[in-house]
């Protein structure tokens, strides 16, 4: 039995905000980003908004989006939310061998209050891809519009950020890269339509730059960029890449501070979060690295100290994506961070004062598990932040490609646990090589949707692209 809106304990007021744009979502109020997709759910405190245009959507955090997090009330817990695979829903979308989609995002471009898909191609090595719109009909089905709407570069795109780069109000995006590109800017004319503006940003030497973050590192309401690089041809922890940091000039023109904003140091980084965990007015950083993790302390103008021996534990996992976010409900940043190669999740536990302790999860690993990406959300719609985890599977030969392997949702309990709920609320879960997610409403029901992005391994029979997981509620 379906749930309607008069469902007990849920009514039209329990629904998420949303607003005419997209799914970005805004994080604790200490997170300092708003991811996109619907949004990062700090990706957000994480008050998952849907379409901010404004100037003061600053912080936006790439969708390894990433996923929103939207938590909505406990008193909605007398329905129960199930999920279907929908893929069908985009219709006969399909991508060329050899492609990865590195990242999904969930954003409402063209301002019509549905949320469109962003799919963010590249491949194993550093031949590009096209990157790919699908527009949104209104019902939550789909259709290519890339030819339309995107200019036709191919760059080996890695991960996606989205906010208000040039100061029109418009959501554009900013893609990291890999190769001879480190990335492409798109900037969008408010009716869905993207120019290539990739000659706005600095030119920088060829790397590979897994991920990127946009977020106001200086206080004058712009959004500069962090670029996260990373040397996966050579993967010791110490013989990585130097990070990026690009400041805005307020009109989407960047210029490279790295040397006098960073420290210098070779990491092998796959995702920064930014937050105000250490009580400054500006955002401080964590940086995502296979290895040690890095805190990196804002001095109050954008300029940042290495406080790591101080403020985090020695770690040595494979890590590959995290999320800052209040899940105790004490009023601070915790840090969840998703690993690779049968690692498991890590949760590390601030002190108020931006001093991490690692914590047990108690969350076993899959053998063979490849964590790629991590998305926050609340799923269950029990009032608590939940986590969806992709797991790409083991490696197809010792390449760079993947065979595949279950994802999996971890509910949360409000206090810092969580627990393995798949088998309570979704089917199961295909051995697709999932490395990208995206959580948000797309059929406007209220109710959060799961989208993932597959990699690329030729090895695997009737492979889709994209996988859409769809929210159904039905009574207790």
């Amino acid at each position: 039995m379906r749930c309607a809106w008069s469902c007990p304990g849920w009514s039209p007021a329990d629904r998420p905000v949303t607003l005419p744009t997209t799914a970005l979502r805004r994080r604790h109020p200490d997170a300092a980003s708003v991811t996109s997709a619907p949004g990062d759910a700090s990706k957000r405190e994480e008050h998952g908004v849907h379409g901010v245009r404004s100037r003061a959507v600053l912080s936006v955090v790439s969708l390894v989006l990433a996923g929103v997090s939207v938590a909505y009330p406990a008193s909605a817990a007398s329905c129960r939310i199930t999920f279907r695979d929908e893929s069908w829903r985009f219709g006969a979308f399909t991508k060329p061998d050899g492609t990865s989609t590195n990242d999904v995002s969930l954003v409402d471009v063209d301002g019509d209050g549905h949320l469109d898909v962003f799919v963010s191609e590249g491949t194993a090595t550093f031949e590009g891809r096209q990157s790919h719109l699908l527009m949104n009909d209104g019902h939550g089905r789909f259709r290519d519009e890339t030819t339309r709407r995107l200019p036709a570069i191919s760059i080996n795109s890695g991960k996606v950020a989205w906010g208000d780069i040039d100061g029109t109000g418009r959501l554009s995006a900013l893609v990291s890269g890999s190769g001879d590109r480190p990335g492409q800017l798109l900037l969008n004319d408010g009716h869905g339509y993207f120019r290539d503006a990739t000659d706005r940003l600095p030119a920088e030497p060829q790397t590979v730059s897994a991920n990127v973050t946009l977020v106001d590192i200086d206080g004058n309401r712009t959004l500069d960029a962090l670029v996260s690089n990373e040397n996966p041809f050579d993967p010791s922890d110490d013989h990585g890449a130097q990070n990026w940091l690009w400041i805005n000039d307020g009109h989407g023109r960047f210029t490279d501070e790295t040397a006098t904003r960073l420290p210098q140091r070779l990491d092998q980084t796959t995702a920064v979060r930014a937050g105000r965990f250490t009580g400054h007015r500006l955002p401080d950083l964590v940086v995502i690295n296979r290895g040690q993790k890095r805190v990196l302390v804002n001095d109050g103008h954008g300029r940042f100290t290495d406080e790591t021996a101080e403020r985090f534990p020695v770690t040595t996992d494979p890590s590959r994506d995290g999320a800052l976010h209040d899940f105790r409900g004490a009023g601070v940043l915790d840090l969840l961070v998703s690993n690779s190669q049968n690692a498991p999740m890590t949760y590390y536990r601030n002190d108020g004062r931006g001093h991490f302790t690692a914590v047990p999860v108690g969350i076993p690993q899959l053998k063979d598990e490849v964590d790629s990406a991590i998305a926050l959300g609340d799923l269950n719609r029990d009032g608590h932040i939940d986590v969806f985890q992709t797991n790409a599977g083991p490696r197809s030969n010792g390449s760079h490609t993947f065979q595949g392997g279950p994802s999996r949702f971890f509910a949360g309990d409000g206090h810092g646990h969580f627990a393995d709920r798949t088998a309570d609320h979704f089917p199961p879960m295909p051995d697709d090589p999932s490395i990208s997610v995206a959580l948000g409403d797309i059929n406007g029901d209220g109710v959060q949707d799961v989208l993932l992005g597959n990699g690329s391994d030729d090895t695997i029979t009737g492979e889709v692209p994209l996988r859409l997981y769809m929210s159904h509620r039905t009574r207790r």
